[in-house]
């Protein structure tokens, strides 16, 4: 992932006068999501599937949208389906 990548999709922070919103990044709540669904950093690697789904995604930066997303985004690519695949069905 290129420089310009990893800066645009670090933690974003909102301030306000009376609070601090920080806002995890969608790469983050990919590899979040990916963990739960008990894919590891090998098979993420392998297919270069968090820099794909970064360019791909286009949701809500929440995790419960990047979970539900996951299984669309990896129809979209033959190496990812044949890693990932498995762990959606």
């Amino acid at each position: 992932m290129s420089l310009w990548r990893r800066l645009k999709s670090l933690i974003s922070i909102k301030n306000s006068a009376t609070e601090e919103v920080i806002q995890k990044s969608i790469e983050e709540l990919f590899l979040e999501a990916c963990a739960i669904h008990g894919i590891g950093q090998k098979v993420i690697e392998q297919t270069e599937a968090t820099e794909k789904f970064i360019n791909w995604y286009q949701g809500p930066a929440n995790l419960e949208d990047v979970k539900k997303s996951i299984p669309l985004f990896i129809k979209t690519d033959g190496k990812v389906s044949a890693k990932m695949g498995r762990f959606f069905r």
